[in-house]
């Protein structure tokens, strides 16, 4: 209490013009503390919604790399399922397939290669070439590829090119297969 008695001496001590330049002083000072903590909180705000932004930039890649992963995974399983089920499949013996079921492809060579890969899995190619078929011939072959759920078209892809007489082509393409490792081992 004793403390608030002396300011209302000090204040009372004052005349008019000096109590209105304390006034003043006091209201700038207040003023001035309530623009420094507004303009204080605008920066923050600003800082806050850029790291937010930056964590939703974030959380999408994030989402979208673990989507991706889902995907792989359950592909993974999927050919893992397939390989499993299909223990005693060969590229060549696909090979010898294709041949008897489209006699006009028995010209095609073929070179057999294998590549291991990191994921425990072993690729087995194979560089086939045919001559002088038509594009019906072709489309019934690729389709043929697509049917079975083991061999794909590698990422080297086909290359066609026309013969000289009409309606004839060329072409050359790779077609692979995975095994895995425990598979290989097996065998030998």
């Amino acid at each position: 209490m004793m403390l608030f008695d002396s300011v209302r001496d000090f204040v009372r001590s004052f005349d008019r013009k000096e109590l209105r330049l304390w006034g003043t002083i006091y209201v700038g000072t207040c003023g001035a503390i309530v623009i420094g903590i507004v303009i204080w909180h605008i920066f923050a705000l600003k800082g806050i919604k850029s790291k937010i932004v930056t964590l939703n930039k974030s959380r999408a890649t994030v989402q979208e790399v673990l989507t991706q992963y889902q995907a792989v995974e359950e592909q993974k399983n999927k050919v893992a399922e397939i390989l499993k089920a299909n223990k005693s499949f060969t590229i060549q013996k696909f090979f010898q397939e294709l041949q008897a079921k489209y006699p006009a492809a028995q010209q095609a060579t073929s070179d057999f290669s294998f590549k291991k890969l990191p994921n425990s899995y072993t690729e087995e190619s194979l560089a086939l070439s045919f001559s002088n078929i038509d594009t019906q011939l072709l489309c019934e072959i690729l389709q043929y590829i697509e049917s079975q759920s083991l061999v794909y078209v590698t990422l080297d892809g086909i290359d066609i090119s026309k013969m000289s007489n009409a309606k004839k082509i060329n072409v050359k393409m790779s077609i692979a297969t995975l095994r895995a490792e425990a598979t290989l081992r097996a065998e030998e």
